[in-house]
């Protein structure tokens, strides 16, 4: 037998579809990230608590498959799921910053101000009553 006989014997002869597996890689990247993130922390509280995948499914309503493919960090999970995992485990997994408005601006902004005079005035404690005590004792 011919190499080449040997080589056309070993490749398949369906079409790979890697190329379009990629694209959905590059495509899902940003979800994916968070689902990882979300399922680390379960596999956390998993581990922290003692608890198993089987009991956690079951406080969850799920069949033990699909938490697994949550834990896999595999799964899109809509906000309603995300809300029933953060009830089930009494945590957090998400949090959203609420926007600035005019008046957070504004508070923000004195707050900061506020903080720089502190400072000065503080400052200006300390080095006047350096100077004070300077000529004062001379």
């Amino acid at each position: 037998m011919v190499n080449i006989e040997k080589f056309d014997s070993l490749v398949s002869k369906q079409e790979s579809k890697w190329h379009q597996k990629a694209a959905q890689r590059i495509e899902n990247k940003e979800w994916q990230a968070n689902s990882t993130k979300i399922a680390l922390c379960i596999i956390s509280y998993i581990k922290k608590n003692k608890t198993s995948q089987v009991v956690l499914a079951k406080r969850l309503g799920v069949k033990p498959q699909a938490l697994n493919r949550i834990l896999q960090g595999k799964e899109n999970l809509s906000l309603k799921t995300i809300e029933r995992i953060e009830c089930a485990l009494g945590l957090s997994l998400i949090s959203i910053q609420e926007p600035l408005t005019c008046d957070n601006r504004l508070n923000t902004i004195s707050n900061k101000i506020s903080k720089f005079f502190e400072i000065r005035v503080d400052y200006s404690i300390r080095y006047s009553s350096v100077i004070y005590s300077t000529v004062g004792g001379a």
